[in-house]
């Protein structure tokens, strides 16, 4: 349960706004009347901690909303509900923070000390399986040492099994599951347990495991000018010398490098097998990530510092000689060029079918993304939050440096439909479409999210969902790491309630006291035994000292029974035998992932937690 508990803690600060309840645990920034004003209504909101130190800025990625604090501390919060999922220091105080970006499964913060991978629902370190293979040295009793350690990625309760070696150094049946309680660099010591009953392990018995290794930081081979980018497997970043690297993640070993000439401190994008990259040298590149073939290039006539928009019509690239360009995504080709009279364009956006681009000391313009020709445009400063359903939503400064205001318009004719005034303080604003979000935020850690109107008030069970997928989540990652001769474990582990029913009692302790308490075997339903009915009958009419007299008579038969049962059934043939039928009853088997391994080597997480 304590798994569980740790994960249900946020549920206090997330239950921002249900319904027309109004709870409102953090202070709040836009009102209901004046979300109207834009067809929008407060949907939760949330108080962060504030001994993390002052929020500096708010990003959405995917299904997160991560706030990164002056001190450097991470806060992914579940942008759909509010729930806080994790938090956590992602770099030293003062060291400038890239990203964060997501992989499937992780989140990526890059920095001057490497690239820290986070597990985007729980928060913890990526998780590495690592298949090992090793000796038993020697034994007392049921201790044993083996020739692996530290450095393989053992740690205290790491689960091994142990084999009887075959000829040709190939692992045989098992012998025994090894628990690890004394790590070394190289060696370690583990208690023995679920012993063969007739083969003891000794010297030189074979050592298998598969087990998760916690990776936090991937080290780079130099400082970074860009935010980092992966698939799970490997990673591709920026660096300040000049060069795109593609490392292994696992362990940061290089795979290639390509040289530029200027720095990328943009982000790369990852698209299917290719890398697209925009330098200040003003080269936009398409790199087939497998072997750092570069399929095209393109040069513009001047630096390039604002983020491509890669899509699968068209790449879509702002350069300071004062021109967007628009390019083919297969060869690179130039489609169209518009020209404007500023050289810091922001980073285009494309959506329906449209152009988004802000030109300072010019405006905000919608473009149409076939031709780059001019649809509207709106001569006040302003930044593109997004576009959902025919709608722009774009964020203004009202006055320089003080309050600012959300405003909404039609994405084909650019006509006003709607104005939210924001309150003076609130600094972040971002957004993200599909459903529409709007996220604002102050430097204190005050965050309410806003939803159309459209959609239903947030539920007690959305947060509930969210809460148990991120606790499996966390369930399965730590069974992982503790590890076992297997491929997947298991989501029910001995001892935890299962992740759907979060209040059940985790106690395996058998009952004290009472009546009519019987012993159960695991896993059996009880049934109605001889002197439980003996028992009753007696009470029924009364008489205690008929009553014991039944039991008695009752014991003494089931005893006969069960001897004479014992006598007709025929013994086994040979003691293998009575090991695999051990085996057989744990009810599930674990291949170890290694080749030399025989079929025999199977057991069971839930036997290793009931055995002792």
């Amino acid at each position: 349960m304590k798994r569980l508990s740790r994960a249900l803690w946020p549920m206090g600060a997330s239950l921002a706004i249900l319904g027309a309840a109004g709870l409102c645990p953090a202070e709040e920034l836009v009102s209901q009347d004046a979300a109207a004003g834009i067809g929008l209504r407060p949907y939760w909101s949330l108080q962060l901690p504030v001994d993390a130190g002052l929020v500096d800025r708010m990003i959405p990625v995917d299904d997160n909303l991560y706030a990164i604090t002056s001190e450097n501390y991470a806060m992914a919060i579940h942008a759909d509900t509010g729930v806080l999922r994790w938090m956590s220091q992602v770099s030293k105080p003062g060291n400038r923070v890239l990203g964060p970006t997501h992989t499937k499964e992780m989140a990526l913060f890059t920095s001057q000390m490497g690239v820290q991978l986070f597990h985007r629902q729980t928060g913890k370190p990526y998780v590495e399986m690592r298949s090992v293979r090793g000796v038993l040295i020697e034994t007392d009793h049921d201790i044993a040492t083996i020739n692996l350690g530290r450095v393989h990625g053992l740690e205290l309760g790491t689960r091994l099994t142990v084999h009887e070696r075959e000829r040709g150094d190939r692992a045989g049946r098992k012998l025994a599951d090894l628990e690890i309680v004394v790590v070394r660099e190289r060696e370690a010591r583990g208690r023995l347990t679920r012993l063969s009953p007739t083969d003891h392990p000794e010297s030189g018995a074979i050592i298998l495991g598969r087990f998760g290794v916690p990776l936090r930081v991937v080290e780079l081979p130099f400082a970074p000018s860009s935010p980092a980018i992966g698939d799970d497997t490997f990673i591709y970043y920026g660096g300040s010398n000049k060069r795109l690297y593609k490392l292994r993640m696992l362990d940061g070993i290089r795979q290639w490098e390509v040289a530029t000439d200027g720095p990328i401190s943009t982000m790369p994008r990852l698209e299917g097998d290719a890398v697209f990259i925009a330098a200040q040298d003003g080269r936009v590149s398409k790199i087939r990530a497998k072997d750092r073939h570069i399929e095209w290039s393109f040069q513009t006539e001047g630096a390039i510092f604002g983020e491509p928009s890669v899509t699968p019509s068209g790449i879509y690239v702002s350069s300071s000689d004062r021109s967007l360009y628009a390019l083919d995504p297969k060869d690179g080709h130039k489609r169209w060029r518009r020209p404007f009279g500023s050289i810091d364009l922001s980073a285009p956006f494309v959506a329906a079918e449209s152009l988004f681009v802000h030109a300072p000391g010019e405006g905000f313009f919608a473009l149409d993304a076939a031709d780059g020709a001019i649809r509207w445009k709106l001569t006040e400063a302003a930044r593109l939050l997004t576009v959902d359903d025919g709608t722009v939503y774009v964020l203004h400064e009202t006055t320089p440096g003080g309050s600012k205001a959300i405003n909404s318009y039609d994405v084909l004719s650019g006509r006003r439909t709607g104005e939210l005034p924001l309150v003076f303080g609130a600094e972040h604003v971002c957004a993200t479409p599909a459903p529409l979000t709007l996220i604002v935020g102050d430097t204190l850690g005050h965050v309410q999210c806003l939803r159309s109107t459209r959609y239903p008030h947030l539920k007690p069970e959305q947060l509930a969902a969210v809460l148990l997928t991120d606790a499996q989540a966390g369930i399965v990652d730590e069974a992982a790491m503790k590890g076992a001769a297997g491929s997947q474990p298991s989501m029910k582990q001995p001892g935890m309630a299962a992740p759907d029913d979060p209040f059940k009692s985790t106690s395996r302790v058998r009952p004290v006291g009472g009546h009519g308490l019987t012993d159960v075997p695991d896993g059996a339903p009880p049934a109605a035994s001889a002197p439980a009915k003996a028992a009753k009958n007696a009470k029924e009419a009364d008489s205690s000292e008929a009553g014991e007299g039944e039991e008695d008579a009752s014991d003494e038969e089931a005893a006969d029974s069960e001897e004479s049962d014992k006598a007709e059934k025929p013994a086994p043939s040979d003691s293998k035998n009575d090991v695999e039928n051990d085996d057989s009853d744990a009810g599930k088997s674990e291949d170890v992932d290694t080749s030399d391994t025989s079929d025999d080597s199977s057991g069971s997480d839930d036997d290793k937690n009931t055995s002792g």
